[in-house]
């Protein structure tokens, strides 16, 4: 007999509605459960979330709400709201809190502030109090969020709706300059680290299904880190599935699994507990919805099962007429004594299996069974409606709503598609659609359009965009239609995707639909305001992590003065949070202790440097939004292009701006054709088979066509390009494309003779200066930004020592990189020594080129990880303008259970005797990050440099989205203020040739530009004909601001040099 465990929890309960289905008229007062509460002053989107289970309620007429903001520590709440009746507040703490002051507060009037610390925050706070209709209202947030603060409380008393949107900066009117500060001694050592499990899963699920999944996963993720030893283990088992749903919602599929398969251990030590049983159903129900996300729909199907995997609950005759009853009295105690809130949850996870069980049908061509699961969930869905607030499940009916509309496309049936859609779009927007009795699932509560329609910016924002854009894709399939309505339509959509900056990499498949009406449009006439349309969408949908980051950090950091310092010490301080959060998914109690204590510590300096940046009105102005293509134009010097390739689902697009014009354009061959090609060409440039392949010139000169589209002559004429990569070359250097049919008829006449004599072929690398940019934001920020001011020209690092040959006992000693597993002195020095370490003359050579040849170099023992981050981070690199590191690569790689992130090879120094490794020999990319330099250029000249970083071992180095292609050691560099990286894509052989292209490079460099000197560099080695190949000269590229020289003009460094 199983054991009913009821402690199903308010969290769930909350989802559904917070409490059940109160009366219309209580619901029109109220406040909202959950509201989001617009921008901090860091620029992070805020919500207010009912907290039940805050220990200073008393009563049931006690509300409390907490304010959780977007960020390293998503979880844990960045301030709190209470509002208690009763003649006499709460007490101060007045050892924690200094003396109060009356302060105007906008929309309320004067009210107590106190500079406190906050015992459960632990942050130091503002603290707001006031009385209104004898309901005293308490509110407390750290400096960054005391806007959103505002907007809490005047919701909560019912002064003022929430903000509109979640893009809405909400500025404080608090004065806190006149408020006293809180007493020095209450200031604690760390932050508090414990959360409430169950906020954190209420609002991690609204996340979830409100299709806002990168914020759902860094706050589930943040939660399940900070959970208390005391946490139930089925309490766990549900924020890991909240958290499994929101990383594969985001592709993060490694981290996903592991989260499923985490649960699934959990639950199977819980056996006979009628709880495990409905979570067993919700593990396999989001392992389905994994499939359909990773595109492997027979799976799915199989995994969504034929059988009713929550029980079959509408089976059950007194479910059925509990759920029929109309609700008596309100609130939640009313609502819990009228229905069964296991019983409704697992109404909702069956609505939600067939749904996923209608999209996996779909995907295999199976309409028939599509349509029947939707049935199925409808009733669901109805019978929930009835007895939840009906804003709980306004996701879920919309989705089902949706997901008829494109059953009946399928079968070919656009008109009653678009009724679906419409229907769907008004359940998002909460208005009555026109006729109502069109709708299958009927709104409940819903306004008349225009009678305050929820935002796009709203909480709903992402689902109504992409809705919004599948809608439009729809409509312009249908004959007859006014092509000038879908694209307003279109047009609409797209806005609404950048207002609710929640795609998080997530790409609608509707957007190609759009992509390829205006680019159809664009061939046909030329029309300035249609190309603009064109990269404004493709900017919404391709932005990757790194370009924001970066955007943020480049604006700033390069600033002289403290301001720069305070961002990069937020910037390290989150890396360091981010980092101990997936640390601790696999840390030893032991361990865990230690890393708590370092989180902690973290969080109390991160919101001192917070609260210092919130006050700086240069900080809160970083400009994240699209750039223009006029803006573009005015950046790119005489005679550059800028060309942007953004893969989606089944088509590539391409976008070129020179200074006189711009071309959009779809690729005329399908996502598959295109990798095929370039995967081609790569495997002609290095294989595993020992020997140098014959280089696919053809090839080269297919996809070159295929990238250049319509405006390849643009992209011949132009003496410099920059490379904006997605697609077939995120992995492939744009440089050994060939741009000319004529050299490849002559390569082929000639190559049953010659056939490594590439010479006379037209290279793209030896036409044009190339450069890479992370995005079109990032790329104008890179151009805005001055030239290094170092005073010194030069340093070089390299010629790493090798790794000892140790007795057996220091050999097995183990090192730990704190990621949950160790490895072996022994297996690190084996995977050190496997490459010679690249001599110290190649230094020499760059030094001397350069016009620097006493340049300082650091080499051998003195080459280590320990002493280059101590010196980095103290800002001792920051004196040089060009840092060169002549030094392996090493991808990630893992070694039994050890997960090595990518790094540069430095120095392994032996186990010390007494326990304790000095140096591990390897400069992580997480350390490099933190390294504080101000270089117009840094040369990565050895191999693998380029190597991207998995999922997982991003996370552990603590960045939240990674990917497989620049997040490795370039953006590592380029995080620590190197304005241009040159990078390799593979090994580069140790050669007479490798030194002299070095060679020609800095030579070039001393006068002309960065993108110059590589293509003399390129240019020299293809006139040989030898070393002709693109596996010579080929592997090198630049990410930056090619258009700088290495050396600053003006500076005593350009002076040094040319003596």
């Amino acid at each position: 007999m199983k054991r009913v465990d009821v402690r199903h929890g308010l969290a769930t309960l909350a989802v559904l509605g917070g409490a059940l289905s109160p009366p219309v008229q209580a619901r029109m007062t109220a406040p909202p459960e959950s509201f989001v509460l617009g921008r901090d002053a860091n620029g992070e989107p805020c919500a207010a979330t009912r907290a039940w289970n805050d220990t200073r309620l008393t009563s049931l007429f006690d509300r409390a709400w907490a304010i959780t903001c977007r960020g390293v520590a998503a979880s844990r709440p960045q301030g709190s709201v209470l509002a208690v009746r009763g003649a006499t507040p709460p007490a101060v703490d007045a050892e924690r809190c200094g003396a109060p002051v009356s302060i105007a507060m906008e929309g309320v009037g004067q009210v107590e502030a106190r500079a406190c610390i906050d015992a459960t925050l632990g942050l130091p706070v503002t603290t707001i109090r006031f009385e209104r209709d004898g309901v005293h209202f308490i509110g407390a947030a750290a400096a960054t969020a005391l806007g959103p603060l505002e907007a809490t409380l005047r919701t909560a008393a019912g002064i003022a709706a929430p903000p509109a949107g979640r893009d809405v900066v909400i500025a404080s009117s608090i004065d806190v300059a006149a408020i006293p500060p809180a007493p020095a001694t209450a200031m604690p050592a760390t932050a508090a680290s414990e959360i409430d499990p169950a906020a954190a899963l209420q609002t991690g699920i609204a996340l979830n299904q409100r299709g806002v999944y990168v914020e759902a996963s860094r706050l589930l993720n943040d939660a399940l880190s900070r959970l208390p030893a005391s946490t139930p283990p089925l309490n766990r088992v549900e924020l890991e599935l909240e958290a499994g749903l929101a990383d594969s919602n985001i592709s993060q599929f490694d981290a996903a699994s592991e989260h499923l398969d985490r649960a699934g251990t959990l639950l199977a030590q819980q056996p006979n507990i009628d709880r495990a049983a409905f979570l067993e159903s919700k593990r396999a129900t989001y392992r389905g919805l994994d499939l359909i996300n990773r595109r492997d729909f027979a799976k799915a199907v199989e995994a969504l099962g034929s059988g009713d995997a929550a029980g079959q609950p509408l089976k059950d005759p007194a479910v059925l007429a509990d759920l029929n009853q109309p609700s008596a009295g309100t609130g939640a105690t009313a609502s819990i004594a009228n229905s069964d809130t296991a019983q409704l949850s697992r109404l909702l996870l069956e609505a939600q299996r067939q749904w996923a069980r209608s999209v996996a049908f779909l995907a295999t061509g199976d309409t028939g069974r599509a349509r029947s699961a939707l049935q199925r969930a409808v009733g669901n869905v109805t019978q929930l409606q009835r007895s939840v607030d009906p804003a709980a499940i306004i996701p879920i009916k919309a989705r089902i709503q949706r997901q008829f509309g494109r059953v009946e496309a399928r079968d070919g049936r656009i008109g009653p598609a678009l009724v679906h859609f419409d229907c769907a779009l008004a359940t998002l927007q909460n208005v009555a659609p026109e006729d109502p009795r069109t709708c299958l699932l009927a709104p409940v509560g819903a306004r008349r359009s225009g009678s305050g329609a929820q935002a796009p910016g709203n909480s709903a924002g992402p689902l109504i965009a992409e809705t919004g854009l599948e809608r439009a894709s729809l409509f312009a399939r249908q004959p007859g239609a006014d092509q000038t309505k879908v694209l307003a339509d279109f047009d609409a959509s797209v806005e609404a995707l950048i207002a609710s900056s929640a795609a998080g990499g997530i790409v609608p498949p509707a957007m190609e639909t759009y992509l390829d009406l205006l680019a159809d449009r664009d061939a046909a006439a030329p029309i300035a305001a249609v190309e603009e349309r064109f990269f404004r969408a493709i900017q919404a949908v391709g932005e990757p992590a790194i370009a924001r980051q970066v955007a943020q950090l480049q604006r700033i950091v390069t600033a002289n003065g403290p301001l720069g310092a305070k961002v990069r010490d937020r910037a390290e301080l989150e890396r360091q949070v981010v980092r101990i959060r997936y640390q601790l998914a696999t840390a030893s109690p032991e361990e865990a202790k230690l890393l708590e204590q370092e989180r902690g510590a973290a969080e109390v300096q991160l919101a001192s440097v917070n609260a210092t940046l919130a006050a700086d009105q240069r900080y809160r102005s970083v400009d994240d939004r699209p750039a223009t293509i006029a803006e573009v134009q005015q950046a790119l010097r005489p005679g550059e292009a800028y060309l942007k390739v953004t893969r989606l689902r089944s088509r590539t697009y391409g976008i070129v701006i020179d200074r006189d014009r711009a071309y959009v354009y779809a690729l005329a061959a399908t996502v598959p054709e295109v990798d095929g090609i370039a995967a081609k060409v790569r495997t002609s440039i290095r294989n595993d088979s020992g020997s140098l392949p014959f280089f696919d010139v053809p090839a080269a000169f297919t996809l070159f066509k295929l990238i250049a589209g319509p405006a390849e002559r643009a992209l011949l004429k132009a003496d410099a390009i920059v490379v904006d990569p997605s697609g077939p070359l995120e992995n492939l250097p744009a440089g050994v494309l060939v741009t000319d049919l004529a050299s490849v008829r002559g390569y082929v006449s000639t190559r049953a003779t010659q056939p490594n004599d590439y010479s006379k072929v037209a290279f793209l690398g030896s036409q044009a200066q190339l450069s890479g940019a992370l995005s079109a934001r990032s790329f104008l920020i890179s151009r805005a930004l001055p030239e290094s001011t170092a005073a010194n020209p030069f340093i070089g690092f390299g010629q790493n020592a090798p790794a000892a040959a140790l007795s057996d006992a220091l050999t097995s000693r183990r090192i730990s990189f704190g990621q949950g597993c160790d490895i072996s002195y022994g297996d690190l020095a084996q995977i050190m020594n496997a490459n010679r370490p690249v001599s110290a003359s190649e230094i020499g050579i760059a030094a001397t080129a350069l016009g620097v040849p006493n340049a300082p170099e650091v080499i051998g023992q003195a080459f280590n990880d320990a002493a280059l981050v101590t010196e980095g981070q103290r800002g001792d690199f920051d004196r040089y303008q060009v840092i060169h590191f002549a030094t392996h690569g090493l991808p990630e790689m893992r070694v039994d259970c050890h997960r090595i992130p990518p790094s540069l090879v430095t120095s392994l120094e032996p186990p010390a005797e007494a326990g304790g490794y000095p140096s591990d020999g390897l400069l992580t990319f997480s350390e490099i990050a933190g390294l504080r330099l101000n270089a117009n250029l840094v040369v990565l000249s050895a191999c693998d440099t380029a190597s991207g970083v998995s999922q997982l071992g991003g996370r552990l180095s603590g960045q939240d989205e990674s990917a497989a292609t620049l997040d490795g050691l370039v953006r590592a560099f380029i995080t620590a203020n190197a304005r241009a990286v040159l990078a390799t894509y593979w090994n580069v052989p140790a050669s007479v040739e490798t030194d002299a292209f070095i060679r020609t490079f800095y030579a070039t460099g001393r006068t002309a530009t960065i993108g110059a000197a590589l293509r003399a560099a390129q240019r020299t080695t293809i006139a040989k004909p030898d070393f002709s190949h693109p596996y010579f000269w080929g592997a090198y590229f630049l990410v930056g601001d090619a258009s700088k020289t290495m050396l600053s003009s003006g500076t005593d460094a350009t002076r040094v040099a040319a003596r």
